[in-house]
């Protein structure tokens, strides 16, 4: 990815800034319990979040599972992050799938609730991670 380094933080920044606010999305849906939505949303702000971690570090990825694959490669296996990232991430990848797309399933607070901490601490992990320059 050929960007300056203004150009960089600045995409960086607004990444970020569009993991937070859809998690915030997550967080409004499961209120309202839209479960299926509360899904999108979540898996979307660890997207986000990742494509951060990404942009900082100048990997470029055009797809859902060249986000996971990249993920593997440059942060699960040199130790950066611990797999429970990469698990986390499929995982919810998965739940949005099956909540968009599968007409036989219905997204429940059971499927919901127990990922939005988990989600915080991914885009707060991550977060840090491009904060420290450590990634880099």
């Amino acid at each position: 990815m050929s960007l300056s380094a203004e150009q960089r933080a600045t995409l960086v920044k607004l990444y970020l800034d569009k993991a937070w606010l859809t998690y915030q999305e997550a967080i409004i849906a499961a209120e309202k319990e839209s479960w299926s939505m509360a899904a999108n949303r979540l898996y979307y702000a660890l997207f986000h979040a990742t494509s951060a971690l990404f942009v900082n570090d100048g990997l470029e990825v055009r797809s859902h599972r060249g986000i996971k694959a990249k993920l593997g490669q440059y942060y699960i296996l040199t130790g950066k992050l611990s797999s429970d990232y990469s698990y986390f991430l499929a995982k919810m990848e998965t739940l949005r799938d099956k909540a968009d797309y599968n007409v036989q399933f219905v997204a429940t607070d059971k499927d919901v609730i127990p990922n939005l901490p988990l989600a915080k601490d991914f885009i707060e992990t991550l977060e840090k991670m491009i904060g420290s320059g450590a990634v880099s």
